[in-house]
């Protein structure tokens, strides 16, 4: 199925769009470090559907934030909001992986009227810290900052990079490759990043467990977990402090890692499919 490269909100956000387009689609948010791209072969099962893949600010091709400004979680969520809003779709499927499950499941808990579902993968809504960790958390995020500031390290060859990539995570070479070439652009014969170093400073404050709880509780439709049988332990640690908070709960596991999605499309794009029919 051919996707489309696609800018939105007036050439901030890169995207690449699939399917006859209407005012309900299927809008995909990826995880920390990805792109777009994660999601093609997921989108290939899909053809009979308005498909939108998205590169948050900062990654893939799309715009990097201003000098002044930072990559808060609060902002990627009007990322998503502004996005949804200026193209009046209404009746949305979001499917997140990872991060873009957190950032999607703020957005389904503020505006549950414009989502009809929510598809979470490997993700389990936002990620907290106790109060009495806030001065060094903060304390970390100046420090990440003053870092990021420094010059950028270009990569040398594709292939050391997606060595790199490998090595911390569950990705394999093909699938460390799909990402990364959309991370990086060859200028004057040199390769150099388009995904911005800033992305790499860590957050000031991570939200409290109640207000995650908070953001949980106000969630109104079905919350639909994909799991990975070999992702993320973390992720199933959480699992058993906060699976009956959800108002509506349903989960499948599949065999793959944290990105399931790329290891198993078919599954993943058959349930999605599923819980659009039942739903």
């Amino acid at each position: 199925m051919t996707q489309q490269e696609v800018h939105f909100l007036d050439g901030q956000i890169a995207a690449l769009v699939s399917g006859q387009q209407n005012s309900s689609p299927i809008l995909f948010v990826h995880g920390f470090l990805d792109n777009a791209a994660s999601f093609d072969d997921v989108v290939s099962h899909l053809a009979n559907h308005y498909c939108i893949a998205i590169d948050l600010p900062g990654h893939g091709k799309s715009a990097h934030r201003s000098k002044d400004a930072h990559y808060h979680l609060t902002d990627y969520v009007y990322d998503l909001h502004r996005l949804i809003e200026s193209n009046d779709f209404t009746n949305v499927t979001l499917v997140g992986h990872s991060l873009g499950g957190i950032i999607s499941s703020i957005y389904c808990a503020l505006y549950p009227n414009k989502v009809a579902n929510l598809v979470v993968i490997e993700s389990l809504g936002p990620l907290t810290e106790p109060e009495f960790t806030t001065v060094a958390q903060l304390r970390g995020s100046m420090a990440s900052r003053d870092k990021a500031n420094g010059p950028i390290k270009h990569p040398k060859s594709m292939e050391d990079v997606v060595a790199a990539r490998m090595r911390v995570s569950d990705l394999s070479a093909s699938e460390a490759l799909r990402i990364l070439s959309r991370n990086i652009v060859e200028y004057d014969g040199a390769l150099k990043w388009r995904t911005d170093k800033r992305l790499r400073t860590q957050s000031a404050i991570r939200m409290t467990p109640n207000q995650a709880m908070n953001i949980i509780e106000n969630i109104q439709c079905t919350f639909n977990l994909v799991l990975g049988d070999r992702g993320f332990t973390k992720i199933k640690r959480m699992l058993k402090h906060r699976r009956n908070i959800f108002k509506h709960f349903n989960m499948v596991e599949f065999k793959g890692g944290h990105h399931v999605h790329m290891q198993a499309p078919d599954k993943v794009a058959e349930f999605i499919i599923n819980v659009m029919n039942t739903h």
